[in-house]
C-alpha cells in the first residue's frame, strides 16, 4: 500500500509523514487480523455489522480525499481508511480474547 501511495501521490512536505503512518498503520493491523482471519471472514450469512463498517468507511475515505486540500489528497484517504480498519479489527481482537460473564 505505503509503495502504490508513493508512486501516484505528487511529493509534497507532509507526504514522507503520511507514507510513515500508512505503512505503520497497514503493518500493524494485518499482523493484528490475521490470528483473527476466521472471524473476519465468516460466510454464516449477512454479517450486517461489517456492511455497515465498509460502507461508512469507504464515505469517510471520499471524504477525506476531497476535503483537506484543493486537490485530491490519496494518502490521506489511504491513511483514514486503514486507521478504520485497524479499529475494527482491533474490536474484533479485543472481544475475541475477552472472557464472558455471567
Amino acid at each position: 500500500m505505503t509503495g502504490g501511495i508513493a508512486l501516484l501521490q505528487p511529493r509534497t512536505p507532509e507526504s514522507s509523514i503520511l507514507l510513515a503512518g500508512i505503512a505503520v498503520v497497514y503493518t500493524v493491523g494485518t499482523a493484528t487480523a490475521i490470528p483473527y482471519w476466521s472471524a473476519l471472514r465468516t460466510n454464516d450469512g449477512p454479517n450486517w455489522t461489517q456492511g455497515a463498517f465498509t460502507g461508512a468507511s469507504t464515505f469517510g475515505c471520499l471524504m477525506l480525499l476531497d476535503g483537506v486540500e484543493p486537490t485530491p489528497n490519496l494518502a490521506v484517504a489511504a491513511l483514514g481508511l486503514g486507521l478504520s480498519w485497524f479499529g475494527f479489527v482491533a474490536g474484533v481482537a479485543f472481544e475475541s480474547g475477552r472472557e464472558t460473564s455471567v
